[in-house]
């Protein structure tokens, strides 16, 4: 179970993991959550101001989900760091 002290490392134990690997589980969560609490606020503002760009929510909702994926994947596989940081990079560079 992941507790509150490993929640950004992905919940892999902090001293099987060396410090530099630790890091970046640290930074990609951070940007994963950043990603999300932006996408939220963006649906809500949408709605909120009634915005009617064909597609914008649902694309939204999409990246969002897909950012529940990569949060998820990365505490099953430890593998998967680089590709995540990939996308979630991509994910920053095309919409904020």
């Amino acid at each position: 179970m992941i507790s509150r002290t490993n929640f950004f490392t992905s919940g892999w134990d902090s001293e099987a993991v060396d410090s530099e690997l630790k890091s970046k589980f640290q930074m990609i969560n951070i940007a994963i959550l950043l990603s999300s609490v932006g996408l939220i606020a963006g649906i809500m503002l949408n709605i909120v101001q009634n915005i009617n760009i064909r597609g914008l929510i649902p694309f939204e909702l999409l990246l969002l989900g897909m950012n529940v994926f990569l949060f998820i994947l990365l505490r099953y596989k430890k593998e998967t760091l680089q590709l995540v940081s990939l996308i979630e990079t991509g994910q920053f560079t095309l919409l904020f």
